[in-house]
């Protein structure tokens, strides 16, 4: 169900409400118009918590949060098959001899890190929308059990 914040004194309850269950305040019809026709209303600050769009972003949030991690490790593979090693030429046969490069092996895993770390960011940030979700799922039915009871 749909929660709105309530004009008078701006909690959340529900669309269906005939009243505010903190203050009395009495929804009119006009009020649960204004509320339908927009998601928000500055001038009343009312707006609507929609589940569908939540589930959306917390999608959203884990999709990031895998493609950051497969760019990390692919930014740390190029880094160090580019700047891994630095060849060093002298005088022989082959002409030239490889040696680890620190500096660009160091870049390699500081971005392999950061992809991690990134990772690791988006999925705490999803699993407290998603928690986030459930705590306003159990209030809006709290508020829906009140107001019906």
């Amino acid at each position: 169900m749909p929660l709105i914040s309530c004009p008078e004194c701006e909690k959340l309850i529900n669309l269906q409400a005939s009243a505010c269950f903190r203050c009395g305040y009495k929804l009119t019809r006009e009020d649960k118009e204004i509320f339908k026709s927009k998601p928000f209303d500055s001038k009343t600050k009312g707006y609507f918590v929609n589940h569908e769009q939540g589930r959306t972003a917390i999608g959203a949030l884990r999709f990031f949060a895998w493609v950051s991690l497969v760019v990390g490790i692919l930014g740390a593979i190029s880094i160090w098959a580019l700047y891994g090693t630095t060849e060093i030429p002298f005088r022989s046969i082959s002409g030239t001899y490889s040696e680890v490069n620190p500096i660009g092996i160091a870049i390699g895993i500081a971005v392999f890190l950061q992809g991690a770390f990134l990772c690791s960011f988006f999925h705490v940030i999803a699993y407290i929308a998603e928690n986030l979700g459930f705590l306003l799922k159990r209030f809006e039915d709290t508020v829906i059990d009140k107001n019906n009871g």
